[in-house]
C-alpha cells in the first residue's frame, strides 16, 4: 500500500494532545502492522538554516515512519504547519497557511490511499499524479471542494471515501444519496463505490445496481475522534485495494478498526482489532434525536451550547436553537420537544435547575440520560446516576454517546462501562 497525504502537526487543548501525525503519516502508521510493505509519501519542512521547530518536524516524522517500519519519501515544503483543536468538536485552525511544496509529486504503485494536501503550489504543480490499479481517495477539504482540488488520478478503480459535505460538494445535490449516486457515474474517474464517512451515525456504502448499506459505527467508552477519519480510510483502502473485499465488507472492517482507534487513541491498528472487535455494532436509527438540555444564560454557555448542538444535527432538539429565552411558557414547548426525542445529553456543569429537571423528567419517561460535567457533584448528581444515567467529564464522549443511546436504547442499556 502507498500512502500519499499530509503531516502536520496537532495539537488539542480539551483533552490535551500535541502530536505530529497528519492524515498521510497517521493512516500509514495505522497499517504498519496490517500491511507491512507500507510506503508514504508526504512533505515536511527540513531547512536546516529555518528555525528549531523546521528541523523538529522533519526530524520527528522520520523517527516516527522509521519506528513503525513505514518506507517514507519526504519532499520539501516552506513551512512547517500544524492543526490546533480547542475541543474535537470544534472546527481547527490551521497554523503555517499559505506553506508551499515546490516540487512535482507523483505516485505509481499497485494500491494507492490519495489524501488531500493542504499546502499549496503554483499551477498544476500542486496537483499530485497518482497512477495505480486501485486507488483509494479521500480528499480532506469539506468546504468549497472541487475537482481542481483532487489528484489527478489514473486508475483501473476507484474508490471514493467522503464526508458529507465533501459527496455533497463532488456530488453536486444537497441529498447525501443523490450526490452519492451521481457520483457512480463520475466522467473524471473510474468510481467502483462511494463510502460516506458520517461521523457518529457510521457511513454510507453506494454501488451500482444495488441498494445504499449503512454501516454501524460501534460502541467504545470513550471517543477520541481527531484522525478517526485517517484510520477508516485507511483500513478501507487496506481491505479493499489489497485485501480484495468488496466495498462493504471494506467500510466494516473500517468501522471496527476506527472503534479502537477512537477507544485506545493511537496507532497501529492491531490486526484483532479487525478480526474480533470487541466494540459492539450500535443499530442505527436515523431519525432518532437528542434532546440538548443546557443553560444558556450567559456568552460561555451559549458557546458551548451552540458547539454541541451542532455536533448532534441532524437529528436534535435544541431549547436554545428551537424555543429561546422567554417566561414559563417556555416550559411547555421544551417538554413537547422533549417528547419527540429519544435520548438527553445534559449539560450539567453548575447545576443549572432547569437542566437537573429535564433529565430528571426524562429519567421518569425511561429515556436515556447522558450527562456532561467536567466538576462531577457526586452528592448533587446521585439521584441521576442511581436512575441509570450516564455521567461522563469528556464532551466528545457525551455527544457520541448521547447519539448512539437514542438510536440504540437497549445497548446503551446494558453498558458495562
Amino acid at each position: 500500500m502507498h500512502v500519499l497525504g499530509g503531516t502536520y502537526g496537532e495539537r488539542c487543548a480539551n483533552p490535551v494532545r500535541d502530536e505530529l501525525f497528519g492524515s498521510g503519516l497517521r493512516a500509514a502508521s495505522a497499517l504498519s502492522v496490517l500491511c507491512p510493505a507500507v510506503r508514504l509519501t508526504s512533505a515536511v519542512n527540513s531547512d536546516p538554516s529555518g528555525s528549531a521547530a523546521r528541523a523538529a518536524e522533519a526530524e520527528a516524522a522520520g523517527f516516527v515512519a522509521k519506528s513503525l517500519g513505514v518506507d517514507a519519501r519526504w519532499v520539501e515544503r516552506s513551512r512547517p504547519m500544524s492543526w490546533s483543536y480547542f475541543t474535537p468538536l470544534a472546527a481547527p485552525t490551521l497554523n503555517g497557511a499559505g506553506a508551499v511544496i515546490d516540487s512535482e509529486i507523483a505516485v505509481d504503485d499497485v494500491a494507492v490511499l490519495v489524501f488531500g494536501l493542504v499546502e499549496a503550489g503554483p499551477g498544476d504543480r500542486a496537483r499530485p499524479q497518482v497512477k495505480g490499479r486501485r486507488v483509494v481517495l479521500d480528499p480532506q477539504k469539506p468546504r468549497d471542494l472541487t475537482l481542481s482540488d483532487v489528484a489527478e488520478i489514473s486508475a483501473e478503480s476507484v474508490l471514493l471515501v467522503l464526508n458529507e459535505d465533501e459527496t455533497r460538494a463532488l456530488g453536486r445535490s444537497l441529498d447525501v444519496e443523490d450526490a452519492a449516486r451521481n457520483l457512480l457515474s463520475f466522467q473524471h474517474l473510474p468510481v467502483e463505490a462511494v463510502i460516506t464517512k458520517r461521523g457518529a451515525r457510521g457511513a454510507l456504502v453506494t454501488m451500482a445496481g444495488a441498494s445504499n448499506t449503512v454501516i454501524s459505527p460501534r460502541w467504545t467508552p470513550r471517543v477520541y475522534p481527531i484522525g478517526s477519519g485517517d484510520v477508516f480510510a485507511a483500513t478501507a483502502a487496506w481491505a479493499w485495494a489489497e485485501q480484495g473485499h468488496d466495498p462493504v465488507t471494506a467500510a466494516n472492517i473500517a468501522s471496527a478498526a476506527t472503534a479502537w482507534y477512537c477507544q485506545q487513541r493511537e496507532v497501529p491498528v492491531p490486526l484483532h482489532a479487525v478480526d474480533s472487535s470487541p466494540y459492539a455494532q450500535v443499530h442505527v436509527d436515523h431519525d432518532a434525536a437528542v434532546y440538548l438540555a443546557g443553560p444558556f444564560f450567559n456568552l460561555a454557555q451559549r458557546w458551548l451550547v451552540d458547539l454541541v448542538e451542532y455536533a448532534l444535527r441532524p437529528s436534535r432538539f435544541s431549547p436554545m436553537h428551537d424555543v429561546g429565552p422567554g417566561d414559563v411558557d417556555v416550559a411547555e414547548l421544551d417538554l413537547a420537544g422533549l417528547g419527540r426525542c429519544s435520548s438527553m445529553l445534559a449539560l450539567l456543569d453548575g447545576s443549572d435547575p432547569g437542566t437537573v429537571f429535564e433529565a430528571g423528567y426524562a429519567t421518569k419517561q425511561a429515556m436515556p440520560v447522558v450527562c456532561f460535567a467536567e466538576q462531577v457533584d457526586a452528592e448533587g448528581y446521585k439521584m441521576l446516576a442511581g436512575t441509570g444515567a450516564e455521567i461522563t467529564d469528556d464532551l466528545t464522549t457525551a455527544v457520541y454517546h448521547s447519539i448512539w443511546a437514542a438510536m440504540d436504547p437497549d445497548t446503551w442499556r446494558g453498558r458495562n462501562w
